[in-house]
């Protein structure tokens, strides 16, 4: 099947009625470029996640209809839609996937700001000031991982939102950039940033929520004694493995502290572990030996030592 098909009434008929008898449906509702309107009537009954990340065109009419659906909502293969869509869309009550739209007029955005729940727009690798100021607006998780770049007024626009901001696009940051974000209510996910100097690292332990830095590979002792600082749930599960010094660095943090991605301590690089003030994610370390694992016995709080899905949305 293509995504040349129309998604008509008989279409979403036998989808519904396969869900219904719990059988494996052979139509896939994602591949439609389009969709009719009593289709989209019938398929907002769906018990779940409505995935239409096919669909070319999307009209008013229809963007009403699809909006009452109580799930998550998927129409990341729109490129364009129109201020009547929006203002539909808008109305929606859960989760808006919207990754394939390129550009987003100051207009449209201040209409998609008026959602209030997560907006996933990771399409988008440019804003304006104006845009982004709209954006800010919107009170659920706003997902940008499509930006790897941005002016300082950009992101001072960006840290006006109150919720998670998503920006795992970047690799590095420039300091200014950092110094503006910091600034932002709500947790951050990091998770593309590849490089952290020590002022980058200084900047970011400002924030107030939690911060996800997943892709980082490296850290520097300089870095890790910065980034340390920061007061809520931190996540470095790229780290793979640490310096004594690193180790000891990120021991001073006193909340969440995520290090999956570790599969060996060293006996001092332990010492400093135990003795961190906080829960402890080390699922990494699972398969060491039980002599090492029984020292976090000695950790004042809880130590996670089973894997955990490292996911950046929803941490």
């Amino acid at each position: 099947m293509t995504a040349q098909n129309t998604l008509d009434k008989d279409v979403a008929s036998r989808y519904l009625v396969a869900e219904h008898f719990q059988m494996v449906s052979s139509v896939k509702i994602f591949e439609f470029s389009k969709l009719t309107t009593p289709a989209a009537q019938m398929l907002i009954r769906h018990q779940g996640d409505l995935d239409l990340s096919g669909l070319q065109e999307l009209g008013p009419a229809t963007a009403r209809i699809l909006a009452s659906h109580i799930y998550p909502l998927n129409l990341s293969g729109l490129t364009r839609i129109s201020p009547a869509t929006a203002e539909a869309l808008a109305t929606h009550k859960n989760i808006l996937n919207l990754n394939g739209l390129k550009q987003l007029s100051e207009k449209t955005a201040k209409i998609l700001a008026k959602h209030n729940h997560d907006i996933f727009l990771s399409g988008l690798n440019t804003l304006t000031t104006k845009t982004a100021q709209e954006l800010a607006k919107t009170k659920g998780d706003l997902l940008l991982r499509g930006l790897s770049t941005m002016s300082e007024d950009v992101a001072e626009a960006l840290s006006k939102h109150k919720g998670i901001l998503y920006l795992g696009g970047f690799k590095k940051m420039a300091l200014p950039v950092a110094q503006k974000l910091a600034k932002h209510n709500g947790g951050m996910g990091l998770r593309g940033l590849e490089e952290l100097p020590p002022d980058v690292a200084q900047a970011l332990a400002k924030l107030k929520f939690g911060l996800h830095l997943g892709g980082l590979k490296t850290i520097s002792p300089d870095s890790a004694k910065a980034i340390a600082t920061h007061s809520q749930g931190l996540h470095l599960g790229g780290l793979t493995s640490v310096s004594d010094e690193v180790a000891v660095a990120l021991a001073g943090h006193q909340a969440d502290l995520h290090l999956g991605g570790l599969t060996h301590l060293s006996p001092v690089a332990l010492k400093a572990l135990v003795a961190h003030k906080g829960r402890l994610f080390l699922g990494g370390l699972a398969n060491q030996p039980q002599s090492v694992l029984d020292q976090f016995d000695k950790h004042d709080g809880e130590v996670i030592l089973y894997p955990v899905p490292d996911r950046e949305y929803g941490f």
